[in-house]
């Protein structure tokens, strides 16, 4: 009865478990069923996973239901929010920035329920990810070392003495092991002379008197590293689990079952480094080895002898099995008995093979192991590990953490190159670093871009996460199949002689992928595991018939033995360099060298030809330049994927059956000819472009169809010059405030944000030198920079030929292009008060710091002060102040609170010495509360200065009653709207006179505007104003606080950057080109492409009025001979480029050029 009763209870356990169990996103290792059905529209979980970046304002439940609505039916699985940290506080790199609600508050917990109900009834998941809330965060990792402080963690430490004679010696610390050893004529220790010195000490005071010759005292002992987390502790794991992944499920029982998953690790620090320890090691480590290593600890830092590599190998083993077992475990097994999957991204990325005492091994606990490739990298040794830990160990899906910092231009085309390189180098869950919740006025980001719809080619990304999700889910079926195991080289980083293994096993991996050879890393667990069929390696479904040991010095005694085996079955081990000499046991080992001896020694340069010689290849190209292959075993079916693979290649595949293309763009499948077919495999030439990720599947159960496709030939061409019709189509949506603060109904068109402008009211406009500034900077003072030697006050009053300079600024956003602190990883919404910036900008990455500059260090600052009446007025300096400083020509007292000034221009001059940041201004004391509401809206992104009305103008140019500007509007433009601290404007183009309507005056003067432009304006016009300021200090740019918005109709343009076109420098949207072409004596037997040549960034192609295609990446050519005609045809293409223009006006750093529209030429060929 009892053993029934225990049987129902693990029954009733299996059936919670299987309740919660959601298993989504894992793939069919044997038995895929539909493959191409399931390809076509694939099943949950192999959609993108974007980090939501949860920041940059208050989180409304209107706010992230907004997104939702965006993101639902776009390609997307789960959305994994994040946090990101500040540069100050914590332990790892600053505190997480404090959010509305915080973080884990009751009012946080209820919106994230809310959140996860309302994603999962449109189709996605959420979690959460562990970044910023690690060890000394103040987050969850320390509120369990506060539940259980004895899981902080403990590092051996060693000091080391010389000793002759008598010692008395001081210790740091109670020692774990105090051993004396006798010093041979190389410096090395004699082990056989260790003398536990142990009974010699008395309160931390060693006395010893030293046999005869010299000695070295080696001294271990703990720290205790406070904050830190040890994975060795045996409730590390569980505890990290109660508080944080089950805090989630306690919270939403039901919920959570269905609305959680992908939970992500980012960059786990326990704070520690590699050498731990506990009370529970040295026990442990006897029951595991057999002997006690405490008085053996000295071998950790110094040369013990032949035995050396014995203990380091030993203590790295019990450390990282202690990890694995308390730590790593618990949490994926967390995950796995909900069917869920948790993925990571380490701060070694695999590249530090040591990290964590051993990446592979460690990572392995992982449904997701991962990596990040920043700024579109396509490292292939950070992939090969990712995959190969999944690849080894049989976890469902490689985790791909794409592609932070890449910047605000970064393309479709860029954009997919990066994700295809990636998939087919062994990636297969895609997360766009780039997701945010809020970039109020374009000023919050953290590593942009974000890669959704805060770019405008959002429109047609839906195409690309389809695509990217049918890769996902086909390259995560199967097995991988490659021929070489590259042995993944632990083993000698931890015995001390590593950098040239490893340095051996990554530039061997490069070379061997950029020939097409593909391949996994081995760790030698997987080895042991191994079983050798005929002449091949078999673990985890992988096939191997080459096992490469790179240049490995020491290596585990069983990974030799089986590399031993594997050679005498008939397989190809290549040993690099040089033999191994040294396991677990030791070095200078008889046996060990005498297996050694059986292997061959291949030099590193000799690699590839070896393999060539010696094995069929399983992919092969000819005169390709890095190409990309993964070749996956689906059932009976054989999938490769390759990719920067040009059109035309002959291409060899090591597999046999009927060919069919699978296209993941749309899904479908077409069967394909080859060239000819052999007792080795098949051979055909590519059918796709090397943009393309052309994926053959080879059935065995059909026969393959030997032939060629004809070559096309170009037959005729027309090329498509001259002017299109273009209309501006907005995508910017700012009803958050994202891209203008505050936030604001509507799209934002195309706008003008620099302006033509002259002091020379009354000259001859043809005559005139425009000077071109940005809206709403201006010159506020006259100013020499970095004078090497300081001027008198006579030369300062009377010398009218003194180099003077505009120093501008802009009340709201400081200097131009100085963003002073923000913070890591971009702009974060802070703006400094101090508009007196002196000295040369260093960029130190979280702010532009203002330092000396070598040419000198006196600064001078000259400008009129305004006031309506005299009298006593507040003066407000910052902490820098001025050596010196001249008021009305007399001197004035740099800590004076007020000074006096005259009704109306009042000249100031200071002198500062140094670099540095201040500011320097006068205040009306009437006037000490009056604020303009409207601009303080704008605040936080905008100097307290801005809106306060009691703060007097400045300006360099009083006696300045107008101005001109010069205004180039983009093509169809029809009506200017702005606002401007005008008094009257007269308008006019250069053929006639136009009415500005005058609106609302603010309690700061800038008034409303709107001029009528007229319909007949097809190529843009130039509009001339004459303004009257209303206030003082609004001299260039500055008399406009904001963009001058632009209506627009149809327009007339040529083809190019449409980012160098009038009016069109900043819009980063959409523009629809048409064009009406006329195409003669069309023939039956002619394909017809439509070529635009170059785009930037996405394209959807109409010909006469029927959809043909859309593209994100080129090449630009496009099918078009279902739809053209004989006689006239309408050609409509519809781009959408990047984020980059609209960022031009924002001091990112995350931007490079980039070109938007269609750059050309465009053509249309004819084929036969």
């Amino acid at each position: 009865m009892k053993k029934i009763r225990t049987y129902l209870i693990m029954l009733c356990a299996l059936c919670t478990i299987g309740a919660q169990s959601q298993n989504i996103g894992r793939p069919e290792r044997s038995n895929p069923g539909n493959l191409l059905k399931n390809f076509q529209t694939p099943p949950k979980g192999y959609g993108e996973v974007p980090f939501y970046w949860w920041m940059g304002d208050t989180l409304t439940r209107e706010h992230l239901l907004g997104h939702l609505e965006i993101l639902k039916n776009k390609g997307i699985s789960s959305l994994q929010v994040n946090y990101a940290h500040s540069d100050k506080g914590g332990k790892s790199w600053g505190l997480t920035f404090k959010s509305k609600p915080e973080i884990f508050s009751e009012e946080w917990w209820d919106l994230f329920g809310w959140f996860m109900k309302e994603a999962n009834k449109r189709g996605m998941t959420v979690s959460l990810s562990d970044y910023t809330l690690g060890v000394g965060q103040e987050q969850f990792v320390d509120e369990a070392l506060a539940e259980h402080p004895e899981i902080t963690g403990h590092e051996l430490r060693m000091e080391k003495l010389y000793a002759q004679g008598k010692v008395e010696w001081k210790l740091a610390e109670n020692p774990l092991s105090v051993v004396a050893y006798k010093m041979n004529a190389d410096s090395t220790l004699l082990e056989s002379s260790a003398t536990d010195l142990t009974s010699k000490i008395k309160d931390k005071k060693l006395e010893w008197n030293s046999p005869e010759g010299t000695w070295a005292i080696v001294h271990i002992y703990t720290i205790k590293k406070d904050p830190s987390y040890d994975p060795m502790h045996p409730l590390s794991g569980k505890t990290y689990v109660k508080h944080f992944f089950q805090k989630f499920e306690d919270r939403f029982p039901e919920d959570s079952k269905n609305g959680l998953n992908f939970f992500f690790s980012d960059e786990l620090n326990f704070q520690l480094g590699n050498l731990i320890w506990n009370d529970y090691f040295q026990q442990e480590f006897i029951k595991r080895k057999g002997y006690d290593i405490v008085p053996r600890l000295a071998a950790l830092y110094e040369d013990l002898g032949d035995l050396t590599p014995k203990y380091r190998l030993d203590y790295n083993d019990v450390m990282v099995s202690l990890s694995e077992e308390n730590f790593f475990k618990p949490v994926y097994d967390w995950h796995e008995e909900r069917g869920l999957i948790y993925g990571c991204d380490h701060g070694g990325r695999g590249l530090d093979v040591t990290e964590f005492g051993d990446y592979f091994r460690t990572q392995k606990w992982n449904q997701g192991p991962g990596c990040d490739q920043s700024h579109l990298q396509k490292n292939v040794i950070k992939n090969k590990v990712a995959s190969s830990i999944a690849h080894m160990y049989e976890r469902p899906r490689t985790w791909l953490e794409g592609f932070y910092g890449s910047g605000w231009n970064t393309s479709s085309a860029m954009l997919a190159d990066a994700i295809f390189t990636n998939f087919v180098q062994g990636q297969n869950l895609l997360s766009l670093h780039g997701l945010y919740y809020s970039t109020p006025g374009g000023w919050w980001e953290w590593a942009p871009p974000c890669n959704h719809f805060r770019m405008p080619y959002w429109e047609d990304m839906d195409k690309l996460l389809a695509c990217t999700e049918r890769l996902s889910y086909l390259l995560s079926q199967g097995y991988h199949r490659a021929d070489v195991a590259l042995l993944y080289p632990v083993e000698p980083v931890i015995a001390g002689n590593g950098k040239g293994a490893v340095n051996c096993a990554f530039e061997t991996g490069r070379a061997l992928y950029a020939d097409g050879i593909d391949f996994d890393f081995m760790d030698y667990q997987s080895l042991a595991r191994a079983e050798i069929k005929g002449n091949e390696l078999h673990v985890s479904g992988e096939r191997f018939k080459v096992l490469i040991i790179p240049a490995m010095q020491t290596i585990q005694s069983k990974s030799l033995q089986k590399a031993i085996e594997f050679k005498k079955a008939g397989g190809l081990v290549i040993c690099i360099d040089i033999r191994p000499d040294a396991t677990e046991t030791g070095r200078n080992d008889v046996n060990i060298q005498t297996l050694a001896s059986q292997l061959s020694i291949t030099p590193k340069a000799e690699v590839i030809k070896q393999i060539r010689a010696e094995i069929i290849p399983d992919f092969f190209v000819e005169n390709a330049k890095n190409p990309n292959v993964m070749h996956r075993k689906i059932g009976k079916l054989d999938v490769y994927a390759i990719y920067n693979i040009k059109k035309g290649s002959n291409c060899f595949f090591r597999a046999k059956g009927g060919v069919s293309l699978w296209n993941p763009w749309n899904g479908q499948s077409q069967e394909l000819k080859v060239l000819k077919t052999d007792e080795n495999g098949t051979y055909l030439s590519a059918p796709l472009n090397e943009t393309d990720v052309q994926i053959f599947v080879f059935d065995p159960d059909k026969t393959a169809e030997t032939g060629s496709t004809p070559a096309q030939k170009l037959t005729r061409s027309i090329l498509i010059e001259g002017e299109w019709n273009v209309q501006v189509i907005p995508t910017l949506d700012n009803r958050w405030g994202d891209y203008h603060w505050p936030a604001s109904n509507g799209l934002l068109g195309a706008e003008i944000r620099a302006v033509n402008y002259s002091n020379q009211a009354d000259a001859d406009i043809k005559q005139i030198a425009w000077n071109k500034q940005s809206v709403g900077y201006g010159a506020v003072f006259k100013w020499m920079k970095a004078l090497a030697t300081p001027l008198t006050k006579e030369e300062l009053l009377t010398n009218n030929e003194l180099p003077w300079e505009d120093y501008d600024f802009s009340w709201r956003w400081g200097v131009e292009g100085d963003y002073g602190h923000q913070g890591y990883h971009g702009l974060k919404t802070e703006m400094y008060d101090d508009f007196i910036r002196m000295g040369k900008i260093e960029d130190v990455f979280t702010e532009l710091r203002r330092v000396e500059d070598p040419a000198g260090k006196h600064y001078y600052f000259s400008t009129s002060v305004i006031a309506n009446k005299s009298g006593n007025y507040k003066i407000l300096s910052g902490t820098k102040k001025p050596v010196e400083a001249y008021l009305n020509g007399k001197t004035l007292d740099i800590h004076a609170e007020n000074a006096f000034l005259n009704k109306g221009e009042n000249q100031l001059i200071l002198h500062y010495e140094g670099a540095g940041t201040t500011y320097f201004l006068f205040k009306d004391k009437e006037l000490q509360d009056a604020f303009d509401k409207e601009v303080l809206k704008e605040r936080p992104i905008s100097m307290k200065w801005n809106g306060d009305l009691s703060v007097l103008p400045m300006t360099p140019y009083p006696d300045c009653q107008k101005m001109l500007y010069e205004i180039k509007t983009a093509p169809g433009a029809n009506q200017l709207a702005f606002a401007a601290y005008a008094e009257n404007i007269k308008v006019w183009t250069a053929d006639k006179k136009l009415k500005c309507k005058k609106g609302v005056t603010r309690a700061d003067l800038a008034t409303s505007f709107e001029i009528d432009l007229g319909k007949n304006n097809p190529y843009g016009t130039t509009v001339y104003m004459e303004v009257e300021p209303a206030i003082a200090g609004r001299n260039g740019g500055a008399m406009f606080p904001y963009p001058i918005q632009q209506a627009c109709g149809s327009g007339i343009m040529t083809l190019g950057d449409w980012g160098e076109k009038p009016g069109l420098e900043n819009f980063s949207g959409g523009m629809e080109y048409t064009k009406e072409i006329e195409i003669s004596n069309l023939q039956t037997n002619e394909k017809c492409y439509l070529n635009l040549g170059d785009v930037c960034s996405s394209a959807s192609i109409w010909i006469n009025e029927k959809e043909v295609a859309t593209r994100l990446i080129g090449p630009w050519i496009i099918d078009i001979s279902e739809y053209v005609k004989t006689g006239k045809n309408q050609i409509k293409v519809i781009v959408y480029n990047t984020a980059y223009n609209h960022y031009l006006s924002i001091p990112t750093m995350y931007r490079k050029k980039q070109s938007s529209g269609i750059l050309g030429p465009v053509s249309i060929d004819f084929m036969n």
